[in-house]
């Protein structure tokens, strides 16, 4: 019976001993002996239904959800997901409810991120924007949408020390949204 036990105890050693030393994460950060869960994105809309041409506003949040310092991008740029990924740090992807993707214009400013673009993100802490994303010049039918982060400056300014650069690509759960036709007008002059 103590030979079962050793076997299974053996695959949980190794298991653990693996976790203990592994150096880098799958968040692309690196700190020895510890696996860093840090970043987490969210989209909401301040409305799930919206009239087709009405104004549609993604609230993204940045949350570091870690007990260390991370060192980030907080310029939270938006621009398309064919923009370079210098030249955007927010970017999302719509897809109708058949899951056909949308292809949008929401090319915006442009322009490398600078180095007063960085600042630590202290533990708890977040980043909010608000993009407008009528860009997208949606037609009435449900979709749903995921938005993702990533630095893609290929030369960040160094981390303070004691804090961790942030190096991959992140994204939110999928939200999802409706568009409906536009009420109609009507073309007399108001009634009393």
């Amino acid at each position: 019976m103590s030979s079962r036990i050793l076997i299974l105890e053996l695959p949980v050693v190794l298991l653990l001993f693996s976790a203990c030393t592994s150096k880098a994460d799958d968040n692309g950060m690196t700190r020895a002996g510890d696996r860093v869960e840090a970043l987490v994105l969210t989209a909401t809309f301040d409305k799930a239904v919206v009239h087709q041409g009405e104004k549609l506003v993604a609230t993204l949040v940045l949350r570091n959800v870690s007990k260390s310092t991370l060192w980030v991008n907080k310029r939270l740029l938006f621009n398309d997901e064919a923009s370079p990924p210098a030249l955007r740090e927010l970017w999302v992807r719509v897809r109708r409810s058949d899951g056909t993707p949308v292809q949008g214009d929401c090319v915006g400013r442009s322009l490398p991120p600078l180095d007063s673009d960085y600042g630590v993100l202290q533990a708890g802490e977040s980043i909010t924007t608000r993009e407008n994303l009528s860009c997208l010049g949606l037609a009435p039918g449900r979709y749903e949408l995921v938005a993702r982060y990533a630095d893609g400056n290929d030369r960040p300014p160094p981390p303070p020390t004691g804090s961790m650069q942030w190096r991959k690509v992140i994204q939110s759960p999928p939200v999802t949204f409706e568009v409906v036709p536009a009420p109609a007008t009507s073309g007399g002059a108001p009634t009393r």
